[in-house]
Order: structure tokens, then sequence, then C-alpha cells
């Protein structure tokens, strides 16, 4: 039943306004839909347009609002604005607010909420850092010659001259290159790279007519802004072509000779984000406490049996000297430097802010010093705090529960075994083999995720036994297929599923390609090749194992 008092409660007229007098039956039809599904029409009652202003070429009213009665509590603001030809040929638009309260409670300590300060580094002062760095040498040198020569060296002792070396390095750092902040809040046309100078006088002009027209509606101005309109688009077209163009010759020579600019370029212009998923500090750190608790002392004596895993390191060493020589001998400054020399530019730092540019651009000199440093902790066994932190980066693994940390792949975790895989030939060999594991997982402190620990047993055809196999007390689920490395296994030895995911996976990937091509309008060269390198290795992901399956 089509009822007025919510009108009436609000103090909304129920007569509606309107400067459009022609009525048809188009009209007509939508007046009853309205009162068959209780909607009413918001032009012409409420706050700015309560005379209900034409939308359509200054004569018909054809562009509405129509919404549900509880919905005119929460609309603060409504009105047909003037038109535009930059929008619309020939509509106005309409434009309201919705003002309400959000059920969702935003969380201060999101995972993304917080700011990080880093240090990027240019290899442009390379030179200059490593003469400032000079000056510094001294002081680190003579503190680690003074530990060298303690009998008795403490943790403590370690600690505070490798915080000091680290705050060599970096305060070096920050004087010579400067900090930057990780978050950069763009301008509002950061996402128009194209937009040029060109563009902005072709606005300006616009704008000008615009707001001439806003107090003479004569058709004179209005035939001026409508000129001004076309030039500006077609300024624009013009402006966005060589952009693109642009964009399209420097993707085309990086992809020859240069693969990560070439992605780097990509990504770019394609000024795309992933959104990520929102989730509290403290559910990671609960979640991660949890999944690193070590078992207690007691515990793993309980456990442990006599004999479980013995290795007697003394006897072999005795029978192979050279891993004595190989382990335990004096580290060499050759050794460092061709270490550092390894190591690779453009990683993200530690805990303590050191770049591996640091490392490779200090002088010569830095070199003995922290090969004497190494020893040290060689020799005593001491391990810096500072070397035994981590920062826990959780990246979604774009499957499950997003709200579920258990969805997410830790990089730096340490103390983590991954991807173990236990083969056995019958049941006996199998409940044996998962307890050797169960007692060096114990032994080592090493946690086990039961949730994701599955037994598929491989046969032509399914098994009639009713296996029953047991990992730390708990029955682990028997499956038929399970994916591993990325590939999907099949009890029975077959990869037609594999084949199909690997077809669904394919597609997606080939979507996001789509999406890119469109943002960018990439030619027809520029397709293919992004086609090379993000579809056809998921398409062909383990060819060489499902491909020579008969069909």
């Amino acid at each position: 039943m089509y009822s007025y008092n919510f009108l009436l409660d609000c103090n909304i007229p129920l007569q509606r306004s309107s400067e459009d007098k022609k009525s048809n039956g188009f009209g007509s039809k939508l007046i009853d839909m309205c009162k068959k599904c209780s909607l009413y029409i918001a032009n012409g009652r409420l706050f700015d347009d309560t005379i209900g202003k034409t939308t359509c070429k200054n004569v018909s009213l054809i562009d509405y609002l129509i919404i549900s009665p509880d919905l005119f509590n929460y609309i603060t603001n409504f009105n047909v604005l003037d038109f535009d030809p930059m929008i619309s040929d020939v509509h106005n638009r309409i434009h309201f607010t919705l003002s309400f309260q959000t059920l969702k409670q935003v969380n201060p300590k999101n995972i993304n909420d917080l700011d990080h300060t880093k240090i990027k580094w240019n290899p442009v002062h390379a030179n200059q850092f490593q003469q400032v760095l000079s000056n510094r040498l001294g002081e680190i040198d003579s503190a680690l010659d003074d530990l060298d020569s303690n009998q008795n060296i403490t943790t403590e002792q370690v600690n505070i001259v490798v915080n000091d070396l680290g705050n060599v390095l970096t305060q070096t750092a920050s004087s010579v290159l400067g900090n930057s902040n990780i978050r950069s809040y763009k301008s509002s046309n950061s996402n128009k790279p194209w937009f040029d100078r060109a563009c902005r006088g072709k606005r300006d002009a616009f704008h000008q007519v615009k707001a001439k027209f806003k107090h003479d509606k004569s058709d004179n101005v209005r035939l001026l802004l409508n000129e001004r309109s076309r030039e500006f688009k077609k300024q624009m077209s013009n402006s966005f072509n060589k952009y693109k163009d642009k964009c399209a010759n420097e993707l085309r020579n990086f992809s020859k000779s240069d693969s990560k600019q070439f992605w780097k370029l990509l990504n770019k212009f394609s000024n795309s984000k992933k959104d990520s998923p929102d989730i509290s500090i403290e559910t990671f750190s609960e979640y991660f406490k949890n999944l690193n608790s070590d078992n207690s002392e007691d515990e793993m004596q309980d456990d442990m049996k006599p004999g479980d895993i013995t290795i007697d390191i003394d006897a072999v060493i005795q029978e192979n000297p050279i891993y004595d020589e190989i382990l335990n001998g004096i580290i060499t400054q050759t050794e460092v430097a061709e270490a550092i020399k390894k190591l690779k530019n453009s990683k993200a730092p530690g805990i303590d802010s050191i770049l591996n540019e640091y490392l490779k651009n200090t002088p010569p000199e830095f070199i003995s010093m922290y090969c004497k440093l190494f020893n040290i902790v060689l020799d005593t066994g001491i391990i810096p705090d500072s070397w035994l932190l981590g920062i826990i980066k959780p990246v979604f693994k774009n499957k499950g529960n997003p709200q579920d940390p258990d969805n997410f792949r830790a990089i730096t975790l340490i103390s983590c075994l991954d991807d173990t895989v236990i083969f056995a030939d019958n049941y006996d060999e199998m409940q044996n083999a998962l307890k050797v594991f169960e007692n060096y997982c114990k032994m080592w402190k090493l946690s086990v995720n039961i949730g994701k620990t599955k037994v598929m047993v491989f046969s032509k055809r399914k098994s009639k036994m009713d296996f029953d196999f047991i990992l730390d007390g708990t029955s682990l689920e028997i499956v038929d297929s399970y994916t591993y490395l990325g590939l999907l296994l099949n009890y029975n030895g077959s990869f037609v599923c594999a084949k199909k995911k690997l077809v669904e996976q394919s597609q997606k990937a080939l979507f996001a390609v789509y999406t890119k091509i469109r943002n960018l309008h990439l030619p027809i060269d520029l397709q293919l090749k992004l086609f090379d390198y993000l579809v056809e290795p998921i398409l062909l992901y383990g060819s060489e194992i499902w491909g020579f399956e008969k069909h």
C-alpha cells in the first residue's frame, strides 16, 4: 500500500513541484511503478530543488533520484547543478549527499596505518658516503680491539659494538642521502600525468566562460561555452595520445634492455594498487607468537626418547676433518669481501635499517673491521640480539579469509620449516616417518601447522582401508588431491584436474592483462609481450611433468 505518512512525519511535501509541465506515457508508467513499489521521487521536494528544476536542455525533467521512504532521513543535500558541456551534451547533473554512521569500527592500529621512515640509496653519493664513513672508522675499530682483547666477553658488550656500528652506517647515510617517508601524498592530478600545461590552459579558458554562464544564460554565452568545451576535450585527447605513445615507446625499449625497469614502469603507468586486507597488528602478533611458541625443556625431555635422532658431532668431525676446517676455521677478509659483493641491491633492510648498499659502498678498511666482528661472534658463540630479530611482513596469499592470519605468508619469519614432504611405501613406514619428524621438530623447537598437514595415498583406485595417520597426537586428514608447489596432485596420478586449474588461473591472469591493456592503451606488440610474461608461464607451469600424460 502506498502510504504518505512517512513524508508527513519527515515534513516532506506531498505535492512534488516541477518546471516541466508536460507529461507523456513514459512518465505515467514511472509514477505507477513508484506507487506499486512504495518509492518516491526526490526531485522537486528537497533542499535546493523545491521547484523541480529541468535536467535536459532547460525544458525537460527526465533525470530523477528515486528512493525508498526510509532514505529521506539520510539525505542532507539535494540539487540539480548547472549544465556543464564537459559532463554531458544535454543533461544536467544531480547532486545529493547521504549521511549515515558506519557499523565498522576503524582500527587505528591497522597494519597498513603505520608510517615508516626510510633512506633511499643514490649511487651518485657513493663517494661522499665513503668519505664521511672513513672519518668514523677509528671509533668502531678501537671498540672492536678492546672487545677482542677481553677474555670474558658478554652479550651486552657485543650488542653495544654492533649497535654502534649500525648507528654509524645509518647516521652517515642520513646525513649524506637524507630521509624520505614511505607514504607520499600526491596531488589530485598525480594520476593524470598526461594533463600538461596545454590542458591546464584550455581548462582555465573553459572555466572562465563557465563562470560567466552562471550569470548570463544567453545563447551567445552558451555557444561560447560549448566551443571552449570542445577545445578542452580535444586538447586532453591530444595530450593523452602523446603520453600514451611515450609510455609505449619507453616500455618497448625497456622490454629489450632492462626487464626490472620495464615492470617498474608498467606498474607506474598502470597506477594500480591492491587493497590490503584490514587486519590489526594485535591479531598478527598473537598469531605469530603462538606459531613460534617454544616448547618447554620439560616437554621436550618427556617426549624425546633415548636414541631418537642422535648425532655424534665429534665423531663426524673426526672421520671428516675437512668439516672442522670449513665450519670452525677463521673467517678471512677475502670471504667477507666476496660475501658483501654478492649482496643484492634494492632489498628491504632489517630492523637495524642497514641497506645492502651501505655495506657494498663502505671503504675497503671496513672489511677488516667486519671480519674482526664475525670472528668474535664465531669464537664466543655470542650472537648480537639485533641479528636475531626480524621484521615480519605478512603478505596475503589471495585465497581464503583475509581476516585469518593463517592465509598470510610471513616474510623474514625465523624458525620456520616450510613445505616438508614425507614419502613412504606403506602405512607402517609412513607412521614411523611421522614420529621421527615429530621428534625432530620438538628437538629443534619447530612448530607444525596440523591444519594444513595432509596425507594422500597414491593408488589406481581409492583405497578401501581405513588408515589413521597420527602426528603429535592428532589424526591427519586423508585427501584425494593436494596442491604442492603450485601443482594439483591427484591420488591416481592423473593431471586432468591440475590442467583445468591451470587454465582457470591463466584466465584470471588474462583478465588482469586485459585491465592493464585497457588502462594503458597498449599496442599489439606490448600486448603479446604481456601475454608471454604473465599468462603463458601460468598456463605451462609444470608442463615438464603433465605434458607427457596421454589424453
